[in-house]
């Protein structure tokens, strides 16, 4: 769960992100909606998704032909039956087959986890239209927002990279001709009127070769608007039959803006080839926008249009299963939580990692200590590893003599680590190994992380931990030492310790005094 931003003094935005706890998951609703070679590829994950929520009642949705099939599984409680792809594959045209309102009367009701699986993202959007606490599936966040647990494609995009090419012809949009596109500057623009017609088309005189035609286009108006649309880029030379590329109902989403590849070979030299963009059918709205055509000789020869799959679709079915039981499964939390603190339990704190970057300042670190000292009555120890002793004692330094402070820095044996840990009432701790070791102990945590790194790749996962971080636009950096850093180490400088305490206070239900001084440091 992430909270609001909070503002620090220094006016930098802190997230903050608190630990998922284990959820508990009673209803779950499926989608299988494919047709019988794809749904029964997706069996295993079906399996897997009974064995890791065996108490939940699951209701699977899938086409009507599957209907038997699902239900003689036994790996669901309930199946309902949804028509969002036509029986016969070749019939489909990129909008459901059925009106969706037939899917939210099949599926009403309030789920706990609503996943989608199939691996193209074509059926992703009903998950946006179910009532679910938590939405599982495939795809990426900008496509996606409405998921809460996402695995990413294995490829940002399948498209090969372009093959080594010799431009040989560039033609803009005014060497088109056309009727039912309007000129404007640099480009022709229509709405698709008139229908099943050529859109533009233009006719060239080719040297002999394998060649491609790479038309600069784009599409606006994406989603429901232009399902009922086509659209299609022919080469067309006499003999033979013209070379040709569909982009049908949602294919048309990846033309919103770029470049259309066509591949083709002339046999002849100076033989003579015609260009078009033709459209089928008419969308309830949406807009197409020819810029021009380059036409390219391939070097290298024809090649595979897509990048080769590292996965096979049941394995990524199945991994999006074991990504969910690991954020939600009730009996497999990322860590247990340790014991409830004694009243008189310390709180631990560590200052130092093996990054400078990563090190909250040494200042606010001496304010957090004696505000601590101030607001609570807990003792604060201090770790650290034999190599950064020296600095501990200086950090210390000003509270020499006070009782309640102790310097365990390069004294603590690694073996007792672990139980000052989870006997401590809280642990502050900056992104390091003791930060991870708490979180698995279930230690009460909270992480102080620069934006070197990304909470959600690298953060401490504990159902017991609260992570800080600045959200800047440099974010993430990856730099490792501040030397390297160009923004006066921005992220930690606007963490202060006054955003710090504050946290402390609401982890330890603390009521904290009008004496702010803790945030008044200097770090010149």
């Amino acid at each position: 769960m992430e909270l609001p931003d909070v503002v620090s003094e220094a006016g930098v935005p802190i997230r903050v992100l608190h630990g998922v706890k284990p959820a508990g998951i009673g209803r779950i609703l499926a989608l299988k909606l494919d047709h019988l070679g794809d749904f029964l590829i997706g069996v295993p994950a079906l399996r897997a998704l009974r064995a890791t929520f065996p108490a939940a009642h699951v209701t699977l949705v899938c086409g009507p032909w599957n209907r038997e099939r699902a239900e003689s599984s036994g790996l669901c409680d309930r199946v309902v039956t949804y028509t969002f792809f036509p029986r016969n594959a070749r019939d489909w045209d990129g909008r459901p087959a059925a009106p969706v309102a037939e899917f939210l009367a099949a599926t009403e009701g309030a789920y706990d986890l609503a996943i989608d699986l199939r691996v193209d993202e074509d059926t992703r959007f009903l998950l946006a239209e179910v009532r679910a606490r938590h939405r599982a599936g495939i795809g990426a966040r900008e496509r996606q927002p409405y998921l809460d647990i996402l695995l990413p494609q294995e490829h940002a995009s399948r498209d090969q990279p372009p093959p080594s090419a010799q431009c040989l012809v560039e033609v803009g949009a005014g060497g088109f001709a056309t009727t039912a596109l309007k000129p404007r500057p640099g480009m022709l623009v229509g709405d698709f009127r008139p229908t099943n017609t050529v859109l533009a088309h233009t006719r060239l005189a080719l040297p002999a070769g394998h060649l491609r035609a790479g038309f600069d286009c784009g599409v606006r108006g994406r989603g429901f608007g232009l399902r009922h649309v086509g659209l299609v880029f022919e080469v067309v030379s006499a003999p033979g039959p013209p070379r040709r590329l569909r982009f049908l109902g949602r294919e048309i989403s990846r033309i919103a803006a770029g470049t259309v590849w066509l591949e083709f070979d002339n046999p002849t030299e100076n033989a003579a080839h015609e260009f078009r963009v033709l459209a089928e059918n008419r969308p309830f709205f949406g807009e197409f926008r020819l810029r021009g055509m380059t036409i390219e000789r391939l070097e290298d020869g024809p090649q595979a249009r897509l990048k080769r799959a590292e996965l096979h679709i049941g394995e990524k079915l199945s991994l999006l299963v074991a990504l969910t039981g690991l954020r939600l499964r009730p009996d497999a939390p990322p860590s247990a939580l340790a014991p409830e603190p004694e009243a008189d339990a310390p709180i631990v704190l560590a200052p130092y990692s093996n990054s400078s970057l990563r090190d909250w300042p040494e200042p606010y670190y001496g304010a957090l200590v004696a505000r601590l000292l101030r607001e609570t009555r807990a003792g604060v120890v201090v770790i650290g590893a034999p190599e950064q002793a020296p600095q501990v004692a200086a950090l210390l330094a000003p509270f020499a003599g006070e009782a309640r402070v102790v310097n365990l820095a390069g004294t603590l044996p690694w073996a007792e680590l672990p139980a000052l840990l989870r006997s401590a009432r809280l642990v502050v701790s900056n992104n390091s190994g003791i930060a991870h070791l708490a979180a698995e102990l279930g230690a009460p945590l909270l992480a102080l992380y620069s934006a070197s790194h990304q909470v959600e790749e690298w953060g401490p996962r504990g159902a017991n931990t609260t992570v800080l971080v600045a959200d800047l636009p440099c974010a993430p950096c990856g730099h490792d030492q501040l030397v390297a850093c160009p923004h006066d180490h921005a992220c930690l400088r606007g963490m202060t310790p006054e955003v710090v305490m504050g946290q402390i206070a609401a982890r330890l239900g603390l009521t904290l005094s009008g004496n702010n001084t803790a945030g008044d440091v200097s770090l010149t």
